[in-house]
């Protein structure tokens, strides 16, 4: 192939221009995201029956489901949450789970479970993105009915029809209802059911077939109309009564009102509705951003009323950045790099021929970015990044090969020194990207991470091999480095060598005391699963008690707004309340509401943090907290992020109860707080006792007392009622507590008794949730993060040593069970690339010697990485992990090009001593080159400090700490290494062969 580019340079010219012009093509057609595709599909089972209490539905129903569904391939956790009337079973899968195929299985599984048919199951799966990518909201107008009017009829459509819109959900709709609320004791002094109203009432604005009427020679239908169209003429709606027939306005009051629906929402005091948009799989996230806030300007001219459309967050704002910041990173990287390439060539000739591979190698890479589908993103192109430093290093040694072959007076220096450098520059690259082949062996989230940037490397390094070896000899026929390239150092390290080489065992031994300290620090570094950045946002959480009324919740909700908007004045505040992350809101989680208030800086952040946490320990009755909101970054992988649980069960919830609260005691004897949440809302309930001897005598079922009960107290949507040009939904609200004595029921014979006739109604406490995980009842407890608390490896040690009986369990949840699978992923694929990495190095020299020599600098480069991130305060967390694993392929890059000469050398006949000398002098600068090209490429990586620095920044602190230790190991330990081992090659050698002389046949 060598020999072909330098024969035909002009065909291997046009090649080269082709491959950059497809992938400069190819990087123009690629989807642009946050983060790669990161796929957690959960499957989601809600059962509405009102007709069944939530022991009734624990056995009856979801008992049944969860034995179904525990089985599925892929599952992670099975958790539900029963409630009288209603259950919630949520079925959790590992990451980058096909939802189709989830959808299909688990479906095919339900059909048939449960002793009944509830009245309603939403069996749905939620995925993609945890966050949107742009929130709109609708602020101002004359009433919350207006500003929905314009959500339901113009907003939604228009956006939903936008290119890349995925799912959106609306938080804060208020749409305007007739409502009818009955009054218990005139029902019952007409002797009309609740059930009977219901029936009655939803026929209002309905219409239904008659029969057919002949007509001459046509059969026309018959059609029954029951149109409505004002207030009063609902009220004169006749409703039947024992006594006859009696209008609807003596029996219930009607009024128009806003009926809120999806929770509510605040923008700085103001309420309104709100719009979260959702990119569908594979779009492009900044191009829907950009689409919608052009749909959002143009409607905002048309809105009237003093409506007004606002974006309040738009994430795209950070990837752009982000993703600007990257190219910023990886262009200072280059030209820093060009310059010191400059200053030790001489000249700009051979520089710029070395430069041109960078490039030429990224732009062709988006190629195959384009062919699999890999999207730019910050984790792919940090990864480009990242090899932005590496992509010159075989130029580099093929071009110092070519002038020392032009030195030495070749005939075709060209040729004669890419062939001579040729094996090296293979093997040395074969290596790195033998390190990312462990990835197929990872799952999840760490394969997402590390799948990712494993392709950008391997496939920008791909083509830099393809450049160094056809384009570099090509450019060097024209080019010369001439005598005016630097080395700057040379003399000082032939110093150094020369008395390494006379206290060898001194030099080594202070080596292994380095690394041996700098691994030990592994010990002092903070783990965690992703890096956590400074946030200047602040998310204050609330849950009031959960039975409390709407107007209640509403008005302290409100209340706690205001006086958070009081104690972070001039900040910005977005408030959610009710339906939290998107989910269907639910009488209990009314009261639960979340605060994110976002400052000018960081610094302001921190110093509200002690204002607001004096806040939410003064709301009487309130649980509240404070936590630093997460980047944008963090954010997208979910609530887990930041969040570190222990999970306890047992067979039965007095024992989960128990085990939970001894836990939690334990936890904190070893000054670990954790607090208990999530462990099912304890509140009152009133009961119903029925008088037997009464039902008995009067022949009534307890079933149809209770259905007809039922029928009071569960608000209904009714009919259809016409305004002017408003259709509007009916709303039968629900009667009140005080009401309950005076509901009319119905017996066999006719009569309409008060329900206080036929029972005793008494106010019980009673827990309202039945929380349950992997079919058995579950406790959750949270621990808080402060200085000095556990990681997420301690917290599991920790956890491992309480005591436990055999049917009980205690697991990490949350980030902890994520940095446990994930770490244990990693250190397998570390492990697995360091022997792959062993094998083809031997497989290459065909020797068992020349790998540990080889590796022998990775232990010392992984030693200073770690010594990095522990003195700049970095985390060891995923990122820097996969650091580590890119940093012992870098090292073995550097150090196999001196190893592959000193071998030469001997081959040749040089004695070991100066085989040493010469192959360091000689192969000094472009070890010296390709370091520091690398590390000035991944040094603004580390230093720039804007959106989405703490994913790359402790990456690249890792790397720079572990070339800086590696250089040294490199050109100083490895070749005393390599010369204490030689005897034990040269007595082998000499073994083998005077074997193969006994054994040879005797030659007459």
């Amino acid at each position: 192939m060598i020999r072909l580019a330098l024969e035909r340079p002009i065909s291997t010219w046009i090649a080269c221009a082709g491959l950059v012009a497809i992938g400069t093509f190819s990087l123009f057609k690629l989807p642009v995201a946050l983060l790669p595709t990161l796929e957690r599909p959960s499957f989601v089972v809600e059962i509405i029956a009102p007709d069944r209490s939530r022991e009734q539905l624990l056995t009856g129903l979801v008992e049944p489901v969860e034995r179904r569904l525990t089985s599925l391939e892929a599952t992670r956790s099975l958790r539900s949450e029963t409630e009288d009337g209603s259950a919630r079973i949520t079925l959790e899968t590992d990451w980058q789970t096909d939802a189709d195929s989830l959808q299909i299985e688990a479906t095919r599984r339900l059909e048939g479970a449960g002793d009944f048919r509830p009245q309603q199951m939403n069996v749905r799966v939620t995925g993609g993105d945890p966050t949107p990518t742009i929130e709109v909201a609708v602020l101002g107008g004359e009433s919350g009915g207006a500003r929905t009017l314009l959500v339901e009829k113009t907003l939604l459509p228009d956006i939903a029809r936008l290119p890349g819109a995925g799912r959106i959900e609306t938080v804060g709709l208020t749409p305007l209802r007739v409502v009818v609320h009955p009054r218990a004791a005139a029902l019952a002094a007409r002797g009309v059911t609740p059930a009977a109203l219901a029936a009655a009432l939803a026929r209002v604005g309905q219409t239904s077939s008659a029969g057919r009427v002949r007509e001459g020679a046509s059969v026309r239908m018959l059609v029954v109309s029951e149109e409505v169209t004002s207030l009063e003429a609902l009220g004169n709606l006749m409703i039947p009564t024992t006594q006859g027939s009696t209008p609807l306005s003596g029996l219930a009051s009607i009024r128009l009102d806003e009926v809120p629906v999806g929770g509510s929402f605040h923008w700085n005091g103001a309420e309104g509705a709100l719009l979260r948009i959702y990119r569908s799989p594979g779009a492009n996230a900044v191009a829907l951003a950009s689409k919608v806030r052009d749909a959002v300007s143009a409607l905002a001219g048309r809105t009237g009323g003093g409506i007004r459309l606002q974006v309040v967050r738009d994430r795209s704002v950070e990837v752009v950045a982000a993703l600007r910041e990257l190219a910023l990173a990886a262009f200072l990287g280059i030209l820093v790099g060009t310059l010191i390439l400059r200053y030790m060539l001489g000249q700009w000739g051979p520089t710029l021929a070395l430069s041109i591979v960078i490039p030429a190698s990224v732009l062709t890479s988006f190629t195959f970015f384009h062919v699999f589908g890999i999207p730019l993103d910050i984790v792919s192109l940090a990864g480009l990044s990242l090899a932005g430093g590496m992509l010159v290093d075989n130029s580099i040694v093929v071009l110092e090969s070519i002038e020392t072959a032009r030195a030495r007076g070749a005939s075709n220096p060209s040729l004669t020194g890419t062939k001579k450098i040729a094996r090296a520059v293979v093997v040395s690259c074969v290596t790195i990207l033998i390190v990312f082949l462990p990835l197929i062996y990872l799952r999840g989230i760490a394969r997402a991470f590390f799948g990712e940037q494993a392709f950008a490397i391997v496939s920008s390094l791909g083509a830099s091999l393809l450049f160094s070896l056809t384009l570099t000899p090509l450019l060097a026929r024209y080019t010369s480095a001439g005598s005016g390239g630097a080395s700057p150092g040379l003399t000082t390290y032939r110093s150094w060598l020369e008395r390494c080489l006379d206290r060898p065992f001194i030099v080594l031994g202070s080596g292994l005391i380095l690394t041996a300290v700098s691994l030990v620090s592994v010990l002092a570094i903070e783990r965690e699963l992703f890096p956590r950045a400074a946030s200047a946002g602040l998310r204050f959480r609330y849950e009031l008690p959960p039975d409390l009324t709407r107007e209640e919740t509403d008005r302290r909700g409100n209340g706690i707004e205001k006086r958070v908007a009081a104690a972070v004045e001039g900040a910005s505040i977005l408030a959610l309340r009710g339906t939290i992350g998107g989910e269907r809101e639910r009488d209990n989680e009314a009261g639960r509401g979340v605060i994110d208030v976002r400052f000018e800086s960081a610094g302001a952040a921190r110093t509200a943090i002690p204002r607001l946490r004096q806040l939410a320990a003064s709301l009487a009755g309130v649980r509240a907290g404070v936590e630093a909101v997460p980047s944008a970054f963090s954010e997208l992988l979910g609530d887990n992020t930041g969040r570190l649980q222990v999970i306890v069960s047992a067979p039965d919830e007095r024992r989960a109860s128990a085990l939970a609260n001894r836990v939690s005691a334990l936890l904190r004897e070893r000054g670990v707080a954790a607090e208990l949440v999530d462990s099912g809302s304890s509140g009152a309930a009133l009961y119903i006792d029925w008088h037997e001897a009464r039902l008995s005598a009067l022949r009534l079922s307890r079933e149809q007392l209770e259905m007809q009960v039922r029928a009071a107290l569960v608000p209904s949507m009714a009919g259809r009622v016409s305004i002017g040009s408003n259709d509007l939904n009916l709303v039968l609200e629900r009667l009140t507590p005080d009401e309950i004595g005076v509901i009319p029921v119905a017996t066999v014979a006719g009569q309409v008794l008060p329900l206080a006739s036929l029972a005793n109604v008494t106010l019980r406490p009673r827990i309202q949730k039945l929380r349950r995980e992997d079919q058995r009842p579950a406790f959750t407890l949270e621990v808080r993060q402060s200085p000095g608390s556990p990681d997420a490896l301690e917290l599991e040690r920790l956890v491992r040593a309480i005591s436990i009986r055999a049917d009980e369990s205690i697991r990490l949840g949350g980030e902890g069970l994520e940095i446990s699978e994930a770490f244990a992923q990693l250190k397998l694929a570390f492990l697995l690339s360091l022997l792959l990495v062993f094998l083809t190095i031997a497989g290459s020299y065909e020797s068992l010697v020349v790998p540990p020599l080889v590796m022998a600098a990775v232990p010392v480069a992984v030693g200073g990485g770690l010594l990095a991130l522990l003195l700049t305060g970095q985390s060891l967390n995923m990122m820097s992990f996969i650091g580590l694993i890119l940093l012992s392929g870098i090292v073995v890059n550097h150090t196999i090009v001196l190893i592959d000469r000193i071998e030469q050398l001997r081959e040749a006949g040089e004695a070991e001593d100066d085989a040493i000398r010469d192959a360091a002098a000689e192969r000094y600068r472009p070890i010296l080159m390709t370091t520091l090209t690398t590390l000035l490429g991944m040094l603004p990586l580390a230093l720039l400090g804007n959106e989405g620095v703490e994913l790359r920044r402790s990456l690249a602190t890792a790397v720079i700490g572990g070339l800086t230790t590696s250089t040294f190991a490199s050109l100083l330990v490895v070749p005393l290494i390599h010369r204490l081992v030689e005897p034990l090659r040269s007595r082998r050698g000499s073994a083998s062969a005077a074997m193969v002389r006994e054994n040879a046949p005797a030659v007459e």
